[in-house]
């Protein structure tokens, strides 16, 4: 018998060129005992990963073939309810678990939930796990660094459970040659149930970790009106002391005293979506966005990856591994994004595919692409003017 744990993390074409042939081997005991030879077994074990996974369509076929009541084929799924039953942890164990992650990851890890994008998702899985990428992720500036950063905040403050999230992001960043960033997704955190003035707290206690924030972008409309009130507000650095300025719109023309114009407000509408969707899905397509890898290959605080084994690896912080866990939400987000069309087939607007669903990290990372976007098209029209273009003319006289 061969037992294949952790199975999505093996490589398929280990599985299928070195591990499945040894299950062929006979054994020839068996024969000079009089015994019959038996088929050897492969058992593979795992939590449910995302559906993109070539384990998910193996074991679909194995549900398939028991449903056509093929006796040598067996799947099944056990939840969270059949470990305290059997006693082997207790509910409370549950539901910390529940309250330290998010929904998604979860119901993946403890209730044998396969995640995937929904039929006509504008982000297909495979397109995002392409760009999950980015092994460091940062819960602070590193220091001495030398790179622009920018942090995106969707607001929301409902404490209701099924209530939205609200979400910050910040994103760094590194020139291309042709005028586009390279955009890697550092850190990602959610919140539930926060007002206004704790809200703000936090952006700047983020601003103090990534003091290379140029631009912070964030929805000035709805349930983030009134945030521009807290935030044009002086405030300290514990750490030295110091005072920094407050921040307001960068697009007022006014001299505000002990102020910055660092803030982006937007104002969201269905045309703003449209544009916030395909900033998205352009850095998805064009691989200039880098997002954190997926939490599963992250164990008691270290990435696993199967590669410098025998290389001293530092073990992250708690904060650290939330936000690989982050980006496990912010990718079963995105799964659910499909178009919505009018009654003559265009595109109105993109929703999730469901009404409970929650877009809030999707909301986020947008809003910080829809505004990298803009400012990477003036870039290239710059580059454009200033390098010039040649122009042939042929002039005679008649």
């Amino acid at each position: 018998m061969i037992i294949i744990d952790e199975a999505p993390l093996v490589d398929e074409n280990t599985i299928a060129g070195s591990v499945a042939p040894i299950r062929s081997h006979t054994r020839p005991i068996m024969t000079r005992t009089g015994n019959k030879d038996f088929v050897s077994k492969m058992v593979m074990i795992t939590s449910a990963p995302l559906k993109s996974t070539y384990f998910y369509t193996h074991f679909m076929k194995k549900l398939d073939a028991m449903a056509k009541k093929d006796r040598t084929q067996f799947a099944c799924a056990i939840n969270y309810e059949a470990v305290i039953r059997a006693g082997i942890h207790p509910a409370e164990f549950f539901e910390s678990e529940r309250r330290d992650s998010t929904e998604a990851s979860f119901q993946m890890e403890y209730n044998s939930v396969f995640v995937g994008a929904e039929m006509n998702s504008v982000f297909p899985y495979d397109l995002v796990e392409s760009c999950r990428t980015l092994s460091n992720v940062e819960y602070a500036m590193p220091n001495s660094s030398k790179a622009k950063y920018i942090m995106s905040l969707d607001f929301a403050s409902s404490e209701r459970e099924t209530g939205d999230n609200a979400v910050i992001t910040v994103i760094k960043l590194s020139e291309r040659p042709d005028g586009s960033y390279m955009k890697h997704v550092v850190f990602i955190r959610s919140y539930h149930g926060w007002k206004h003035r704790k809200l703000v707290q936090e952006m700047r206690d983020i601003y103090l970790r990534f003091p290379n924030i140029e631009k912070i972008i964030y929805d000035k409309n709805g349930p983030g009106s009134g945030l521009d009130g807290y935030m044009m507000d002086a405030f300290t650095d514990p750490a030295t002391g110091k005072e920094l300025p407050g921040w307001i719109a960068d697009t007022i023309n006014i001299n505000v005293s002990n102020t910055i114009p660092i803030l982006r407000e937007i104002i969201a509408s269905q045309e703003y979506n449209k544009r916030l969707t395909s900033s998205i899905l352009i850095a998805l397509e064009r691989k200039t966005i880098a997002l954190p890898i997926n939490s599963r290959y992250i164990y008691d605080g270290v990435i696993e990856d199967g590669e410098d084994d025998n290389k001293p690896k530092k073990k992250m912080r708690m904060e650290e591994v939330a936000i690989y866990k982050e980006a496990d939400a912010l990718q079963v987000e995105l799964g659910t994004i499909i178009p919505k069309l009018n009654e003559f087939g265009q595109v109105v607007t993109y929703v999730p595919s469901r009404s409970k669903v929650k877009k809030d990290r999707y909301s986020s990372l947008g809003m910080a692409l829809e505004y990298l976007y803009s400012i990477e098209v003036e870039k290239k029209m710059d580059m454009r003017r200033t390098h010039g273009e040649a122009c042939y003319a042929l002039v005679s006289d008649f």
